[in-house]
C-alpha cells in the first residue's frame, strides 16, 4: 500500500468492545479505541496503546470516514478483530432468533457473567484430591498443549505447566527468577510456583508448578539470608550498583495482579484457565518485546521522568 493511498480517507467500522459500553472502531485490519473529540473529529489510537503503539487516525462524525495519522508498530490486528465480531456475532445471532420485545431488552454486556457461568458448567467437576487434578488434566484434550505431568517427592507432588514450543525460548535465556504465592491457590493445593525469564527489561512467567507442600529448607535458607548477610553482614557490604533489575517487584508485581484477578482459594479450574491463559500469551509477549513493544505497565518514576523530559522539550521550543 503506498503512503499516499494510506492516508486517504475511507469508510471505518465500528464493533462493540470488550468492556461494558465501549467501542472498537476498526480501519485497514486495526483497531482503535477513543482518545478524544476535537473540531466535530473523534481523534482514536491504537487499541494497543498501553504497550507502546503509537497508531493514531481521526474519524469524521458524519460520514464514519476515518483517516491514519500515525502508524502502527505492529502486524495486522486481523485476529484480535475476529474475536470480538465472533462473540458479538454469536449473541445477536440467538437474539435474532428470540422475540423481539425479550431480545431489545438485554445486550451482550449485561449478559456476559451469564455465560461465563454457563460455559463453567461443562467444565469436568471440581478434582477432590491432587491425584484426581491430574488425571483430569492429562486426560482432558483441551489441555494436552499445556499440561506436561506430575513430580513427586515423597508423599508430596506437584503439577507441571507450560505451552509446547517454549523449549527453544527458554534456552537463550540468561537470567531466571521463581517465586511463590499462596493465598489464591486451590484448597486442595499449598502453593503456587512461578519460573521467570528475563526478556528485555522484563519478566515473564514461564513455567507454572502447582504444589502441595512448602519445604521447610527453603524457609530455613530465608531465615539464613537474613540474619547472616543482611543482619550480620550488612545491606552495606551488597551492592546492586547499575544493576537493571534490584529487587524482585517483578515476580511481586505478577502475582499482585494474581491475587486481584483470582480470589482466595480460587475454583481449580477458574485457577487452571488464568495460567493457561498467561501461559498462551508468553510467546506473544516474548516477540512484542523483542520489537521494542512494552508488555507491562511502566513504573511511576519512568513515567515522571517522561513528563519532565516532554516538559524540558516543551519550554525549549518556546524559549530556544
Amino acid at each position: 500500500m503506498s503512503e499516499e493511498s494510506h492516508r486517504e480517507a475511507k469508510q471505518a467500522r465500528k464493533i462493540e468492545g470488550q468492556r461494558r459500553g465501549s467501542t472498537v472502531y476498526v480501519f485497514d485490519d486495526q483497531a482503535y479505541v477513543k482518545d478524544r473529540q476535537y473540531n466535530e473529529k473523534l481523534h482514536v489510537r491504537c487499541h494497543l496503546f498501553k504497550s507502546g503503539c503509537h497508531g493514531r487516525g481521526h474519524m469524521n462524525l458524519e460520514n464514519s470516514t476515518m483517516m491514519v495519522t500515525k502508524d502502527h508498530n505492529h502486524e495486522s490486528q486481523a485476529s484480535y478483530i475476529e474475536q470480538m465480531e465472533l462473540k458479538s456475532h454469536v449473541y445477536d445471532e440467538r437474539c435474532a432468533r428470540a422475540p423481539a420485545s425479550a431480545a431489545t431488552s438485554v445486550s451482550f454486556e449485561s449478559v456476559r457473567r451469564t455465560l461465563l457461568n454457563e460455559g463453567n458448567k461443562y467444565l469436568p467437576p471440581a478434582p477432590a484430591s491432587p491425584l484426581e487434578a491430574a488425571d483430569f488434566l492429562a486426560s482432558n484434550t483441551m489441555f494436552q498443549s499445556f499440561y506436561k505431568g506430575v513430580a513427586t517427592y515423597n508423599d508430596n507432588l506437584a503439577l507441571i505447566m507450560y505451552e509446547d514450543g517454549i523449549e527453544d525460548i527458554v534456552m537463550h535465556v540468561e537470567e531466571m527468577a521463581m517465586d511463590a504465592t499462596f493465598s489464591v491457590v486451590p484448597a486442595i493445593f499449598e502453593q503456587h510456583l512461578t519460573i521467570f525469564g528475563r526478556f528485555g527489561d522484563n519478566f515473564l512467567p514461564m513455567f507454572h508448578v502447582l504444589m502441595t507442600s512448602r519445604q521447610a529448607a527453603v524457609d530455613s535458607l530465608v531465615e539464613y539470608c537474613n540474619n547472616f548477610w543482611l543482619r550480620r553482614i550488612g545491606v552495606d557490604r551488597l551492592s546492586v550498583w547499575e544493576q537493571v533489575h534490584r529487587t524482585n517487584n517483578s515476580c511481586e508485581s505478577y502475582h499482585a495482579v494474581m491475587s486481584k484477578a483470582l480470589k482466595p482459594k480460587t475454583r481449580f479450574w477458574t485457577f487452571i484457565e488464568y495460567i493457561k491463559r498467561k501461559a498462551l500469551r508468553f510467546e506473544l509477549d516474548v516477540v512484542r518485546v523483542a520489537n521494542g513493544i512494552s508488555v507491562t505497565r511502566q513504573q511511576g518514576k519512568t513515567m515522571a521522568q517522561q513528563k519532565i523530559e516532554k516538559a524540558n522539550r516543551v519550554a525549549c521550543w518556546w524559549n530556544c
